[in-house]
Parts: C-alpha cells; structure tokens; sequence
C-alpha cells in the first residue's frame, strides 16, 4: 500500500535545484526572446529540452521543472501558458496538438500520512512518466496527472476485461491484471453479476468482489456491504414484469433461478456462458430469499412498467435488450464508496474502467474514470480518458502508457 523507495523523487539537493535553476534561466530566455527569431529560439528550446524533432511550435509563457526530461516528436504546438511537471519523462509523439493553459504532472506528493511526513522533511516527491501518442489532441486546460497515486483499480468485466464477442480473457489483458495485483494495488471486480457467476481467472484473484451492480460487496474473508431488495418490492417486480410478459430471474448470492424464459434472457445469460434455470420453487425463493438483483429481457421503453408501484428499485442495464433490477440507494458508485471506506482510501486513489450505463456511477465514484473505446456514449460523456477497445486489450494498452505496468513481451 506504500510507494516503494524507487518511486521517490529528491527534489533538495544541490543537484537537482542547479537543473531546477538552469530550466528557469533557459524558460525566462525564452519568453524574452522576439517571436520572429525563429532560429534563436529554436536554440534555445534544443537546449533546454531532452529532445525535440522537427517543425516545433512552443508558445509563451512555458513552465517545466527540468525540461531534459521532456521529448517532443515532429509536427507538435504547445499553445500558451503551459506547465509540465517533468520529475520523470513526459514524451509527447508526433504531430500532437496542446492548447493552452495543459498542465502535465508526472509527481505529486504522497498521500498517505506516514508518506507525506516523510517526504516533508526530506522534500522528496513520488512520480512516474508520462507519455502521449501520436495525432493525439488536448484541449485548453486539461490536467494530465501521474496514476502513481493509484491505491485500488475497479475493473467491470463484461465488455471490459472480456469482448463480449470473444466470451474470454485475453493473455494480455489477464497478464496486466497480475502484474497490478504484484504491485500491490488493490484490484476489484465490479460486475452486474452475482458471487456464483463471476468468473475464475486462472493465475489470478482479486481483492475484491463488487457483485450485483454493488449491492453486496465482499472479499474472500468478509462481507463489506449488503444492500437486498425488499420482499415487497422483489415481488412486485415479479408482478409488473408478467404483465408485460416478461419472464425473470432472481438472485441470491448463492442461487439463480427463474419464473421462465425468452429469447432476450436467454441471449443475456449466454453473454456470460450461462443457462437460464427454471425453478418449481422461484415464488418461494423470492418470498423468503434475500434477493439483491432481478434480471430479465427488456428495452428502453419498458423500464417504466417494471417499476411500477416499486418503491426503492431502479434499473442498472449495460445491454440494450436487458435489465438489471437493484436498490434504488444500491449502484456501483454506492458499492465503490463502501469499499473505499474499508480500506480507508480516498476516491483520487482509485482508478476504473467500464464501459456500460451501469458504470456511470462507478467512474464518477473514483479519481479516475476510464471509458472503453466500445463503451456507451453516455458513460464517454462523463469519463475523465478513453481507452482502447476490449477486443484489443484496451485496459493492457492504457496501464502501460501511464506507466502502472511495463509493456508484456
């Protein structure tokens, strides 16, 4: 849970503060110089900078710590007033646009208690690089944060660990997975599934389980947070959904059963490799189970006849032609915030990527909300980054250009 000792940067001694000195010398040269002298302040740049290709365009002011650590590409413009914090390297790739006022920090202080005491009296700072590919664009005033501080990672499976098409974990993307957890970061599962049906990895197990959209969340030694349906409401759920001839399952953490089926519960099921049991005994288990989630087929327009005369339910739905059914104070985000409670982390510790409706609260409960390339418009509308497709082991790709892991041979 603690930075290792490589991860802290010396920021007091005579020869970090004499590059400090120089980067401020050669930056103030730099906003002095006359704007047409091209030349002069090319010079200037190549000299203050790690490294720097062809066709250029800095504008002032331009703030950096050291700029030796920074390395931009061909056919880059750093609009005005820009700061990058380049404790560790910040490389830019070719033909990137930065509008103005972009802040780049690739260090923070530490957070926790027993950290940030330390580093007080040492003036020590905890980073790694950043990087950012090519015909990438960032618009005005945008901050690009270390992850460094990332303290526990949520993971939605469907569409996100797993293509929903491929039904399985790629090597990559299972490989990153372990190397997170040997870093020591917290890593969770956070699904619309139940316990029984969250799938084993082989090689790895998470710290933590988020299961029904976060209405009970637990790890193998204890239960964090429950959060069941009522009776009644579970079974007026049931009700409204026959009267729009709809067939559902029920969950406990311990069972699935179901009233009957059709074509759309059978496809949701099938999306996570499971059938859908028809149970003789499902009225007996939704009036004396302790049910945390109702599923069935559905679209858009029948959300409001499921919930009819329910008086604390709501839909969590990440496939246009089903529904989750949970508490209406239940939803991931809920789940999220118990979790970090638990561990006694804060939400700019926590990091997750999703790509369903579901996991809209889920990215706005952490620091750092990341979007699949195949997630919902809705869910990209209030992500902090997007990431690469699940088909193309999107979270493997983004862990390492933010440095969380090196790049897998």
């Amino acid at each position: 849970m603690y930075y290792e000792e490589s991860d802290f940067l010396e920021t007091a001694d005579g020869g970090t503060l004499d590059l400090i000195a120089r980067a401020r010398k050669l930056t103030r040269e730099y906003y002095l110089s006359d704007y047409e002298d091209t030349e002069k302040r090319e010079a200037i740049l190549r000299k203050l900078l790690g490294g720097m290709g062809e066709n250029v365009a800095v504008d002032t002011p331009f703030h950096c710590d050291y700029g030796k650590n920074i390395f931009l590409g061909d056919d880059v413009i750093i609009n005005m007033n820009c700061t990058f914090v380049d404790d560790k390297e910040i490389r830019i790739g070719s033909h990137v646009l930065i509008a103005s006022n972009v802040q780049i920090y690739t260090a923070s202080h530490p957070v926790l208690p027993r950290e940030r005491g330390d580093a007080f009296h040492s003036r020590k700072l905890c980073g790694g690089g950043k990087s950012l590919q090519g015909y990438a664009h960032i618009g005005g005033g945008s901050l690009a944060m270390s992850l460094d501080n990332i303290k526990i990672i949520f993971f939605d499976i469907d569409g996100t660990l797993i293509d929903i098409h491929k039904r399985q974990i790629s090597a990559r993307t299972l490989e990153t997975l372990i190397r997170l957890k040997e870093r020591n970061i917290i890593l969770c599962l956070s699904t619309g599934r139940s316990p029984m049906t969250v799938p084993r990895f082989e090689g790895w197990e998470p710290n933590v389980f988020l299961t029904f959209n976060g209405s009970y969340c637990y790890t193998r030694q204890q239960v964090i947070y429950k959060n069941p349906l009522s009776t009644e409401d579970a079974k007026q759920i049931v009700k409204n959904a026959a009267a729009i001839n709809r067939p559902v399952s029920a969950a406990t953490p311990e069972r699935l059963a179901a009233n009957g089926k059709d074509a759309d519960l059978v496809k949701y099921f099938s999306l996570a490799k499971l059938d859908v049991d028809v149970s003789d005994d499902f009225d007996e288990m939704v009036e004396n189970g302790e049910i945390y989630q109702i599923m069935s087929g559905g679209r858009e327009s029948e959300y409001p006849a499921f919930l009819q005369d329910v008086k604390n339910a709501k839909i969590a739905a990440w496939w246009d032609r089903a529904v989750d059914i949970i508490p209406a104070d239940s939803g991931k985000g809920v789940g999220i915030a118990n979790v970090l409670a638990h561990y006694h982390l804060t939400k700019e510790e926590a990091l997750a990527f999703g790509d369903g409706n579901n996991d809209i609260d889920m990215l706005q409960a952490v620091g750092t909300g990341v979007a699949m390339a195949n997630g919902s418009e809705e869910l990209k509308a209030v992500a902090d980054d997007i990431c690469g497709h699940a088909a193309d082991d999107g979270v493997y790709h983004y862990c390492v250009e933010h440095g969380l892991i090196a790049a897998i041979g």
